[in-house]
């Protein structure tokens, strides 16, 4: 793997818009996704249904790796665009990437 993972520039507009972070450290974020990331796999519940209404409507998502800040959208093993998780689903989200994390 590269030093930066694969990411798209639509991804990094993205990452800029919704997420306020600056190019260098969209870098360092999507590096430390890559690594530390709660992977669809892991989901359940509420989150796990959302992601699936996602993947209906992006239609191509192969994958989803899913940060408290983030949904990081994987297509042909590159990032190709972030979204923040709903209000309705940041307990949620947080409660499953901190056991995740606990475990691994």
């Amino acid at each position: 793997m590269d030093r930066f993972p694969a990411t798209t520039g639509h991804a990094l507009k993205r990452a800029r818009q919704r997420l306020g972070l600056k190019r260098k450290a969209i870098f360092r974020d999507m590096d430390r996704v890559r690594r530390e990331a709660l992977p669809y796999s892991e989901t359940r519940g509420s989150l796990r249904g959302y992601l699936d209404h996602l993947q209906a409507l992006q239609g191509r998502a192969e994958d989803f790796l899913i940060t408290q800040q983030g949904i990081y959208i994987i297509v042909e093993e590159q990032i190709v665009t972030v979204i923040k998780p709903p209000q309705a689903l940041r307990r949620a989200v947080a409660a499953q990437v901190k056991a995740w994390r606990a475990k691994t």
